[in-house]
């Protein structure tokens, strides 16, 4: 073997050009098709059959498309759709079940001589291998391999017509936010294990993500401190010193647990106006705004024009602002209802008059109970948003009125130039803390289990959570191995917000939890400026951190699984190839390693396939 040739700054080939191909992820598959197509197609002209496909097929695209999915095939009359592919999202599977829902309703709505159409879809999340593209030309579609595509078509083939039934693994995902009736466990064709099903029902109505997941009172966990500086916020502002916080902290640290368990602790009686940023509406002005006013005023699905109308009027009337009516009316409205013929400077200052309503109408509110204008995820915020906080914030005066914000660190912040801010930064929690979470969300785990959590949650409440809920799902006979399926989504999603500098990601995290810079260079066989250039993004998107500041430059993943999620994402014959080039190159830079950890040399060549040397290297180890 011999050594790769290294030009000055790093090196040049094919470099890691072969990540970017197919990779292993989790993905939801929805598997939707007509209900009778065959009766359609004895009964109807060829021609006639093509529209009435090429209608459908058009309104399943559109709904998978707002949904954030992806059309990857259409077979006869089904249509076959990814999500969490090309890109994963935090919330893919509730967006499948959404998606799917839209496409049975929306053919619903179609007919042929009369006679309504109907359509049923099969759901099922798992792991596979995406991105392999088959065919070519007209006939060119991304595919998936694994078991998850079939038990979707298997799942579809149990649902009745207008229904969304889904697989267990989909459930885990989207429970929350819809009603779920239990179908119990069905034999499918072609799977080995029974497989229970539960059928997707209206969607669930909650203010915040939080809630959506929350079960019971809020447990909390080595937050005393913060609890306090809350509490106190509050004490303040209900005194007419009204205080604005931001609770700041990475995915997954707690922010939403914080907020909620000091709502709980409460007992005067308070409002508490509720909003949610999504990452799928950070383009969206005011979107948080809009959605919960259309909440409070009730103006849901299936309200009728005359009865949303009387709901508006009840509210305006209640707070004696009868003139805000035509305001909020055109606010909470869809925009297609919207008047398009108004001027940009008369929009503009429509919109002024509305928010300032908003705040009146807060400002009244605060006259009878304190209130607390909560704001979750601003890192997802669009700029009209952050723009409306500040003049909340502006406008607080000596209302009874609290401003309470979470975040992650890497939020844009500009509202916070409008009064003073007091913020909270969460950091991980202790060793004895972690235990005390694992304990109440596993139950009785073995101690060396519990040890095994504790290394690989870092601290985090999420996944100190749900790791701990996986190995007491699986019993203790073995170690929590994998990562949970609760997790995939939300560390893919981490991954996938980087674009190209996942591939270094990719890379580093052949090398372990902790890297140097110029060996993942030498590895993906990339001019070493680029790869530092990928590694500060990562190190602002809080996925590393970097651990030694000298010329060498070394770093570590901030979360084992973080690093375990980006490895995990790569081929067999990828991971080979990468532990091969490491091999040589820990050779190359490090011979200090040869004498002093040969194990760390031998693993490498062990998974990169060279058996010999590995032997060698492990002799010495």
């Amino acid at each position: 073997m011999s050594e790769p040739s290294r030009n000055g700054g790093g090196v040049s080939d094919t470099g890691a050009a072969f990540l970017q191909d197919a990779e292993r992820r989790q993905v939801t598959v929805v598997f939707c098709d007509l209900v009778d197509s065959s009766r359609l197609s004895t009964r109807l002209d060829p021609e006639d059959l093509r529209d009435v496909l090429r209608a459908y097929q058009a309104r399943c695209v559109e709904a998978v498309r707002r949904h954030d999915g992806f059309v990857a095939q259409y077979l006869g009359d089904g249509v076959v759709a990814y999500f969490g592919h090309p890109v994963a999202r935090e919330d893919a599977a509730e967006q499948a079940v959404r998606a799917a829902r839209e496409m049975i309703e929306s053919v619903a709505a179609m007919a042929v001589d009369g006679v309504a159409l109907e359509a049923r879809a099969g759901i099922a999340t798992g792991l596979a291998v995406v991105g392999d593209v088959l065919g070519a030309g007209a006939s060119r579609q991304t595919a998936i391999t694994g078991p998850v595509a079939t038990l979707a078509a298997r799942v579809q083939g149990e649902a009745g017509p207008g229904e969304v039934m889904l697989a267990d693994s989909t459930r885990k995902l989207a429970f929350s936010g819809f009603e779920m009736a239990d179908l119990g466990e069905r034999t499918l064709k072609g799977i080995d294990q029974p497989v229970r099903l539960w059928a997707a029902g209206a969607e669930r109505q909650h203010d915040t993500r939080f809630e959506a997941l929350r079960d019971g009172p809020t447990a909390i966990v080595g937050r005393a401190a913060e609890l306090g500086v809350l509490t106190d916020a509050w004490r303040r502002s209900i005194a007419g010193d009204p205080q604005a916080v931001l609770v700041r902290g990475e995915a997954g640290i707690g922010k939403s647990t914080l907020l909620s368990a000091f709502l709980e602790q409460i007992t005067i009686d308070f409002t508490v106006i509720a909003m949610q940023c999504s990452s799928r509406h950070g383009q969206s002005p005011l979107h948080p705004v809009v959605a919960r006013m259309q909440r409070i005023l009730g103006w849901v699905d299936g309200v009728s024009d005359e009865e949303r109308e009387e709901r508006l009027a009840a509210f305006v009337g209640r707070r004696g602002m009868p003139t805000a009516a035509p305001l909020l009316r055109e606010f909470v409205a869809a925009p297609a209802a919207q008047d398009a013929t108004i001027s940009a400077p008369a929009a503009q200052q429509r919109r002024r008059a509305t928010l300032a309503a908003l705040i009146e109408l807060m400002q009244r509110n605060a006259a009878i109970d304190p209130v607390i204008v909560l704001i979750e995820d601003l890192h997802w915020a669009d700029p009209s948003t952050l723009e409306f906080l500040g003049q909340i914030q502006a406008s607080l005066g000596a209302h009874r009125v609290m401003l309470l914000a979470s975040s992650r660190p890497e939020a844009p912040r500009p509202w916070m130039r409008a009064g003073p801010l007091t913020t909270l930064d969460l950091e991980r929690l202790t060793p004895e803390d972690s235990r005390q979470v694992v304990k109440q969300a596993g139950g009785e785990i073995a101690t060396p289990l519990i040890e095994q959590i504790l290394d690989r949650s870092d601290g985090v409440p999420l996944y100190l959570k749900e790791l701990a809920r996986a190995v007491a799902g699986e019993g203790e006979a073995r170690r929590p191995a994998g990562i949970p399926l609760s997790l995939h989504d939300g560390l893919a999603a981490r991954l996938d917000g980087l674009g190209p500098a996942k591939l270094t990601a990719q890379v580093a995290a052949v090398l372990g939890r902790t890297f140097a810079a110029d060996a993942v260079a030498e590895i993906a066989r990339r001019n070493r400026a680029a790869v530092y250039g990928d590694l500060d993004m990562l190190e602002q998107a809080n996925l590393v951190v970097r651990v030694d500041r000298g010329a060498r430059r070394e770093y570590a993943f901030t979360h084992a699984l973080l690093q375990e999620a980006a490895y995990d994402s790569l081929l067999r014959g990828s991971r080979k190839t990468l532990h091969a080039r490491a091999a040589l190159a820990l050779e190359a830079l490090r011979p200090d390693l040869v004498a002093a950890e040969p194990e760390i040399l031998a693993q490498h060549h062990e998974l990169g396939g060279d058996a010999f040397i590995a032997a060698r290297y492990w002799l010495m180890a």
